[in-house]
């Protein structure tokens, strides 16, 4: 992916049709957002939330699907400091193959709606955080590298 075209954006990107990115390297200055009826198709691409702080900017799901080939996705390295954005998986589709998750605090899911994930070869790149089973997560690997969070409510 060496000669990926930059596609800067600023501000919340907000998916509520079928979009795709191609062969480049976006770069968003806010959240991505997956809304219901959204469809994002990312393949031989880098998607990276530029943050200024940890957590400043996030990936989240609101029903939407996001579909990732050969792709990298998660936060930013900036002047030798990692800055991590979450992914949180709430409500919607992940379909990832060869996939690289860097520079996140975990994928995350809702405990009201379910979060599905379907992964062939996610690998974890620098600071990749793991899978944080809580809530109705749905997620299925194969043939991955991936640290995987399991967590129950034992409260009851």
């Amino acid at each position: 992916m060496a000669s990926l075209r930059p596609l800067d954006l600023e501000g919340d990107v907000r998916v509520d049709r079928r979009v795709t990115w191609r062969g480049r390297h976006v770069r968003v200055r806010g959240n991505l957002i997956l809304a219901k009826g959204g469809a994002l198709t990312v393949e031989d691409s880098v998607v990276e939330l530029r943050n200024a702080t940890a957590r400043q900017f996030r990936v989240v799901w609101e029903g939407g699907r996001l579909v990732t080939r050969r792709a990298t996705i998660g936060g930013t390295l900036a002047d030798g400091a990692i800055r991590p954005s979450n992914l949180e998986l709430l409500d919607g589709e992940w379909d990832a193959r060869d996939t690289t998750v860097r520079y996140v605090y975990g994928i995350t899911f809702s405990h009201e709606k379910r979060g599905r994930l379907r992964a062939t070869n996610l690998t974890m790149g620098p600071n990749p955080d793991s899978i944080i089973m809580t809530g109705r997560g749905d997620v299925v690997l194969r043939d991955s590298t991936y640290c995987i969070s399991l967590t129950m409510d034992a409260s009851n």
